[in-house]
């Protein structure tokens, strides 16, 4: 029966099937093979030295598997020599002969040397591994910057696998320590279409920083003739990192769609925020999507100039003018008490947006109202995607969205409370017939998910 199966009539069933049970059948046809092995194989995670990994490595070697690996996800781990005590009398004296009368210093170098042949053996494993993924599309290493690290892992898992893998290679996700940041600049990716950096800088100076950056804007100037998506991060852990120097010394990106910038809220890493106003400008016309988040702020010993903290809104209102394709805009509304009115004044610039995030901040209906003007008046707002966080959830407060945004496909609304009470439905039903079933059917679900804490 199985094989009297159209193909793409069996995909669609398959589709309805856990992997488990199509791993099961996965012998009785192609298409079931194919399907059992890009679930099994299509996104993977190794973070880890353990058997299970081992034993998915040495699979991954054979180029009948390698080649269903679509994305592949790294965090080079820690490898320990774990020096065993001598379990018997006789070992126990070598031991002791080695160190008295040849090398004072044997039992530390016999544990580097199970050290460095453990990490030579998982370089292999890892390094043979890729080169069996010639499908390859997205590639992301990682690095947990509160721990050590073997520099070996780094220079084997990022260069030389990306230069491999150039021509298949779309999206790039990079977080690697500062002092092998420099090895991208001989890597080509000609068809790399997104790219996510994280900066980890410690506590290094801010000239080190930006030479040991020099070799990072060789490499992301090499991507301008496909770069789409571009993503910048940094935490509390850079101390003295300006990102002012990296935007100045950017060139042009032609097919640049989508900008996305994190930074701690104090505004330290962004001191010059017109440099990023620059480098947006450069992008105007091609422009779709611009990100303003933040993250945990710097410890420094010597605080931020005030005017760092307005570094979103220095941002917004820096824009001289009208972006014609922004479509999507994502602002951490900081400093918390900051007024409202320059993200208002952006939005009306731009009445084309139809995904918009608002992070950080808890608002109130009055101050969504402030942002859409005209809470009466006839939806205006071509919202699609909404996401927010607010004091209270109340009827209210869903009916305004109905009205607000009457395209609207998606709402994310995280709250404190949930208020089942409001005073102006009555109103809004009546206003017209056909939203009033979008709002009761909303106040209707709002009902029954009422002891959640996020609405989706």
């Amino acid at each position: 029966i199985m094989y009297s199966i159209n193909d793409d009539v069996l995909r669609l069933i398959l589709d309805f099937m856990s992997p488990e049970d199509i791993h099961g059948i996965n012998s009785t046809n192609r298409v079931v093979y194919e399907k059992s092995m890009k679930s099994r194989y299509e996104l993977l995670e190794i973070t880890k030295r353990d058997k299970p990994t081992k034993v998915l490595l040495t699979h991954l070697c054979e180029s009948d598997v390698g080649r269903y690996v679509k994305k592949v996800k790294i965090r080079p781990w820690l490898v320990h020599p774990h020096t065993n005590s001598p379990r018997s009398i006789t070992e126990k004296a070598i031991v002791r002969f080695m160190e008295v009368a040849v090398d004072p210093h044997y039992t530390r170098k016999t544990a580097e040397a199970r050290l460095q042949k453990r990490l030579r053996k998982d370089t292999t494993r890892i390094t043979t591994a890729f080169k069996s993924m010639s499908m390859l599309q997205e590639f992301e290493i990682d690095w947990d910057d509160t721990r050590e690290f073997h520099p070996e892992f780094f220079r084997a898992f990022l260069a030389p696998p990306l230069a491999s893998w150039q021509s298949h290679l779309t999206s790039l996700t990079v977080k690697v320590p500062l002092s092998l940041v420099f090895t991208l600049a001989s890597v080509r990716l000609p068809y790399l279409q997104s790219f996510t950096f994280h900066f980890t800088t410690a506590g290094q100076p801010e000239q080190e920083i930006n030479h040991a950056h020099d070799g990072f804007l060789v490499f992301v100037n090499n991507l301008k003739d496909s770069l789409q998506s571009l993503t910048f991060t940094s935490t509390f852990t850079s101390q003295n990192l300006n990102l002012c120097y990296i935007f100045d010394h950017m060139g042009v990106f032609p097919s640049l769609r989508k900008i996305s910038l994190s930074i701690p809220f104090e505004g330290g890493h962004l001191p010059e925020p017109m440099s990023f106003v620059q480098f947006v400008m450069k992008h105007s016309k091609t422009l779709n999507h611009m990100d303003l988040f933040t993250s945990r702020c710097v410890m420094r010993w010597t605080p931020s100039r005030h005017s760092c903290f307005n570094w979103i809104q220095n941002i917004l209102g820096s824009i001289p003018e009208r972006l014609p394709l922004l479509r999507g805009l994502g602002v951490a509304l900081r400093p918390l008490r900051a007024p409202l009115t320059i993200v208002t004044q952006f939005l009306t610039m731009h009445p084309d947006i139809e995904t918009l995030y608002l992070e950080d901040r808890a608002l109130e209906t009055t101050q969504i109202s402030q942002l859409f003007p005209q809470f009466f008046a006839q939806p205006v707002v071509d919202i699609l995607h909404f996401q927010a966080k607010v004091e209270s959830l109340t009827p209210d407060l869903l009916a305004y969205f109905a009205f607000k945004f009457p395209n609207l496909q998606t709402l994310k609304i995280e709250c404190s409370q949930i208020l089942l009470r409001g005073t102006l439905v009555s109103d809004f039903r009546n206003y017209n017939p056909q939203t009033n079933v979008v709002v009761s059917a909303a106040l209707l679900v709002f009902r029954y998910s009422a002891k959640y804490r996020s609405l989706d």
